[in-house]
């Protein structure tokens, strides 16, 4: 299963659709979806805008000769500065575009899977919701080109519902978060923006696959306990 088509949209908290996944074996089946999409806290903004914004100070200038002071800002500096923020922030969005977190927890759960509990009587049905999931700051505000720059943290909030033969027998909360963390959890990944976004987002890219396989094993984890 791909990743839905990535738009190279950026908007100011970014989020972009992930699909669901499923995996089908004797004895069990895994669904895992995500609610919302995938979000970002960054604060993008089109560079052109700065050096308008800058054009548009030169005639308030020839009168207050203090306006004058910000306009190598805007109309020299500031629009590149914007347009490489723009382009890292463009590279997490598609590496959480292009890295399906729902996928890839299915193919963990798959790798991990016992074998003893694949033909277990009677059959075992997960439903794993995603209802947050993306890079958030510590402080919880968004970044932008011109302050300094928090990490970002990959985080996530879960609902695992555990089932045989339809019938709840257990529903767990996986939490991978910097605030309330589940007991079982890992710290979560933290990384500088720069970091995460160079070559074409490879270091946030490891770590979706990693925060796969820790849902994966928090998942195993409830299974034994609900048995």
């Amino acid at each position: 299963m791909g990743a839905m088509p990535y738009t190279g949209a950026a908007t100011s908290v970014a989020e972009v659709a992930i699909p669901p996944a499923r995996w089908e074996s004797p004895g069990v089946v895994v669904e895992v979806g995500l609610d919302n999409g995938a979000g970002m806290s960054a604060q993008t903004t089109p560079a052109a805008l700065l050096y308008l914004a800058g054009v548009a100070g030169v005639g308030f200038a020839l009168v207050n000769p203090l306006v004058a002071l910000g306009l190598p800002f805007f109309i020299v500096l500031g629009p590149p500065l914007q347009a490489s923020f723009n382009a890292d922030a463009e590279n997490l969005i598609k590496a959480l575009a292009d890295t399906p977190l729902p996928e890839r927890v299915v193919n963990s759960l798959r790798s991990q899977w016992p074998s003893e509990v694949a033909v277990a009587a009677p059959s075992l049905q997960l439903h794993m919701r995603i209802a947050g999931y993306g890079l958030v700051t510590r402080s919880g505000k968004r970044l932008d080109a011109f302050e300094p720059k928090e990490e970002l943290c990959l985080v996530t909030e879960a609902q695992l519902e555990i089932a045989r033969e339809g019938l709840p027998v257990r529903v767990e909360s996986l939490l991978v978060s910097l605030a309330t963390p589940s007991p079982d959890a890992p710290p979560p990944f933290c990384a500088s923006f720069g970091r995460l976004a160079a070559n074409d987002g490879r270091l946030l890219r490891q770590a979706i696959g990693e925060l796969a396989e820790v849902l994966a094993a928090m998942t195993l984890n409830r299974i034994e306990v609900a048995k």
